[in-house]
C-alpha cells in the first residue's frame, strides 16, 4: 500500500510542478484591455507586425456569411490591403463591454468600429460589429487573441 501511494506521488509531482501558474485574474483583465487599445493604436499607425502580435498562431477569426479565417498569412494579406487603399485609410474603435477570465482563457466583449477616412470627404462609420473575443495566456506569459466572433449590429455611433 505504501509503495502505491509513493509510485503515485512520483507520477503527479512532476506534473504539479510542470503546469503553469494560472495568471492573476485582476492583472489579467487590465492586460487584455491594454492589450485592445494597443492593438487600436498599431492598426491606426498602419503597423502590420504590431497587429499581428496580438494574434495567436492558431487564431480562428468567424464572422457571418464569410469562411473562417485561420492562417497568419490570410491575416496579413487582409491588413496590407486595408492599409494600401488608396483615397483614405481606416481607423478603429473598441468599445470594451465586458472582460472574464478563466485561468488561462479570458473572454472580452467588444463593439468595433471601423471609420473610412477619406481624403475627400469627413469620415463615416464603414462597419460597427459587436464581437465575442477568446483571449489565451501563451506560454511566454502574454495575452493572445485566439478565437474571436463578431457579427454586425444595426446601430451606429
Amino acid at each position: 500500500m505504501n509503495t502505491l501511494k509513493l509510485f503515485t506521488f512520483a507520477l503527479a509531482v512532476p506534473l504539479l510542478c510542470s503546469c503553469q501558474r494560472a495568471p492573476d485574474q485582476e492583472h489579467s483583465e487590465a492586460e487584455i484591455r491594454a492589450a485592445i487599445q494597443n492593438w487600436v493604436a498599431v492598426f491606426d499607425a498602419e503597423d502590420l507586425d504590431g497587429v499581428l502580435a496580438s494574434y495567436s498562431q492558431d487564431l480562428i477569426l468567424s464572422y457571418p456569411g464569410e469562411e473562417d479565417m485561420a492562417t497568419p498569412q490570410r491575416f496579413r494579406d487582409l491588413y496590407e490591403g486595408a492599409f494600401a487603399r488608396e483615397g483614405g485609410h481606416y481607423t478603429f474603435t473598441a468599445d470594451i463591454e465586458e472582460v472574464g477570465i478563466y485561468g488561462h482563457l479570458a473572454f472580452a466583449r467588444v463593439i468595433w468600429t471601423l471609420t473610412w477616412h477619406p481624403d475627400d470627404a469627413p469620415p463615416h462609420a464603414a462597419r460597427v460589429e459587436r464581437a465575442l473575443e477568446i483571449w489565451r495566456n501563451e506560454e511566454d506569459g502574454v495575452w493572445r487573441l485566439y478565437r474571436w466572433m463578431g457579427y454586425p449590429i444595426a446601430e451606429s455611433p
